[in-house]
């Protein structure tokens, strides 16, 4: 018999604070559009008051949905105004009018009322508490590694041992380098790995490298039998949709004569964004002509040194662009009509971007790291993290080559198809329901 899925929401629920959804908040709805889909059986768990709440599998769907509207995952590039200022910024177009601070209010309230909206339809559900309302012998599974340092919510699953847990660790980052997560997050994140070491019956690690890592951390906490399977992201389906089109990016003229770069991720000192700051700068001093950077994301800890590098650089903030709240179809599109995408980071525990940039075709220059060599493979120009001068010769030679050359490194990588959500599932279920 098929064991009934309960899904965690609780990071898709509070994530949709946010305007658009970062590379784990995309995990979560894949997640979440499969599991509801698979069987009216499955259902939704949300955070409500200290305690875990359940929501039938219909008002699960009808909370992703919302969820998936208010991150804009079906607009029209053409009509997301961030990508239209990184556009003109791209360009050296002037930007349009300001839209005033109170235009700027008024969105900001639709978006809260928007929000309020999806809290009250989860909190009126909520009051069907978990430990009495998951569905016999259920598997609950818990992918957005989201409120495990706070033990509490998951009190409910000593009173259900029919139920069997299975969380997913991203990666052990904010413990074994801290200096990149500070104090608060490193602590959350030791209680986060006693938790699942604690509760869970297996774990589902995203890459090898990551997987060796958090099992050695559950061994250490007395789990040496604790089966941790690995399973490598997919790409999301909004974001390669149309990635077949002819043109290189809905920008072809700037692919070649007005070349740039996209680099994504939280601006922190983990992603390393001040070695592209200080190959920008490099470039500017050679007096060569430089190519424009796109640095996608949000401000994040320790970023101050990067912003302070930014704007106060003469002729810096001429050629490199900070932007944030892109919704993924725009992304898509900034993707394909990049010359590469960088990313330089010092660890990371799967290395999205490089899976997604891969999947749309644009060549990938990535730091020589474990989780970037299992997701790039051969398909990546590697470099340390450390070599300044190596990133600044690569920028440079690919901003500097011809349509061509240009044509050539995106045809080499056409052939190349990744995993689909419809072939991952086709091997986590299975393992899921063998639990």
């Amino acid at each position: 018999m098929r064991r009934p899925i309960a899904f965690d929401l609780s990071r898709m629920f509070i994530g949709a604070a946010g305007s658009t959804p970062r590379g784990i908040d995309r995990v979560d709805m894949g997640y979440a559009t499969h599991i509801f889909a698979a069987s009216s059986a499955n259902v939704g768990l949300v955070p409500s008051l200290g305690r875990m709440g359940v929501l039938t599998n219909r008002e699960a769907a009808r909370l992703v949905a919302r969820v998936e509207q208010h991150w804009r995952e079906d607009q029209a590039p053409a009509d997301d105004a961030q990508l239209d200022l990184v556009r003109r910024r791209l360009a050296d177009q002037p930007a349009p009018p300001s839209r005033g601070v109170g235009r700027m209010r008024a969105a900001r309230i639709r978006t809260a009322r928007r929000y309020g909206a999806m809290f009250a339809d989860a909190r009126w559900s909520s009051w069907r508490r978990a430990a009495r309302a998951v569905p016999e012998g259920a598997v609950y599974v818990n992918t957005g590694q989201f409120l495990l340092g706070w033990p509490w919510f998951f009190g409910w699953l000593d009173r259900r041992p029919d139920v069997k847990p299975v969380f997913m660790m991203h990666d052990l980052i904010p413990l074994l380098y801290p200096e990149y997560s500070g104090p608060i997050l490193s602590r959350l994140h030791a209680r986060a790995v006693r938790t699942v070491a604690r509760r869970a019956v297996a774990l589902i690690a995203t890459s090898r490298a990551s997987g060796d890592e958090i099992r050695e951390a559950v061994a250490r906490l007395g789990r040496r039998d604790l089966p941790v399977h690995v399973a490598p992201l997919p790409v999301s389906d909004s974001l390669i949709e149309g990635r077949n089109a002819p043109d290189a990016g809905i920008w072809p003229e700037l692919a070649v004569e007005r070349p740039y770069f996209v680099t994504i991720g939280n601006i922190d000192q983990r992603k390393n964004h001040v070695l592209l700051v200080n190959v920008w700068r490099e470039m500017l001093r050679r007096g060569v002509a430089v190519p424009k950077l796109v640095i996608v994301g949000s401000r994040g800890l320790r970023s101050a040194e990067l912003i302070d590098a930014l704007y106060r650089t003469p002729g810096l903030a001429a050629y490199v662009i900070e932007t944030n709240g892109l919704s993924t179809p725009a992304m898509r599109e900034l993707i394909r009509g990049a010359r590469a995408v960088l990313m330089p980071s010092f660890t990371e525990g799967f290395g999205l971007p490089v899976l997604e940039s891969l999947a749309l075709g644009t060549p990938v220059i990535a730091s020589d790291i474990p989780a970037h060599r299992e997701v790039g493979g051969a398909l990546c120009a590697y470099l340390d993290p450390l070599d300044g001068l190596g990133w600044t010769r690569e920028v440079l030679a690919r901003a500097q080559e011809g349509e061509d050359a240009v044509r050539a490194r995106r045809v080499a990588l056409a052939p190349y198809r990744p995993q689909s959500w419809r072939s991952y599932f086709g091997e986590v279920l299975p393992f899921l329901q063998s639990l």
